[in-house]
């Protein structure tokens, strides 16, 4: 027998042989490339939840520094201390946290808006055309009340440098807001 003979009498067994091949080859790709997109998905999570808790604790200290500011500026306001005197406090600490025996990497100022006074650890004014009700360091913090949340320091239409805040809401001993 020829090789073409033998072709030809057993052409429909090589076609369901090469469809069938074919056909189990297409459905483990199929069912490859699922379980490598799942696989894929679960890694990119853990990525990101590793990168996140890194980024917390790159944060830890100057966390620790804002709850402990926060807790002082509430037994002030508690107290009945004024905002010239929350001013004063606030540019204290500022000035001993940022001198290098003390330093705290990363924390550059304290700053606040605590009724309707901007105070700020270095003494610098709030800018006229985008008060702090504008920035997202104020916002993200009434959005997410007694929580510490993260932001840069970006204002639509603003450009400049990015700086990241930590902030969270003051509340007094009833509750009350007294600010951010």
């Amino acid at each position: 027998m020829q090789f073409k003979e033998i072709i030809r009498e057993n052409i429909k067994q090589l076609l369901f042989a090469f469809f069938a091949f074919f056909f189990m080859v297409l459905v483990s790709y199929i069912f490859v490339s699922f379980i490598v997109a799942r696989q894929v998905r679960s890694n990119n999570e853990e990525v990101f939840d590793l990168a996140e808790e890194k980024i917390r604790a790159m944060f830890r200290e100057e966390e620790i520094v804002l709850f402990n500011a926060i807790y002082a500026v509430e037994k002030r306001l508690n107290s009945g201390s004024s905002p010239e005197d929350i001013q004063t406090f606030i540019t204290g600490l500022t000035q001993w946290l940022t001198q290098p025996e003390n330093d705290v990497p990363g924390l550059m100022n304290i700053q606040g808006y605590i009724g309707d006074v901007y105070i700020d650890g270095q003494g610098w004014p709030s800018p006229e055309d985008h008060p702090p009700q504008n920035h997202p360091w104020y916002t993200m913090a009434l959005e997410a009340p007694g929580q510490t949340v993260l932001s840069d320091s970006r204002i639509e239409g603003h450009p400049g440098p990015v700086s990241l805040f930590l902030s969270r809401t003051i509340q007094g001993e009833e509750g009350e807001k007294y600010g951010v």
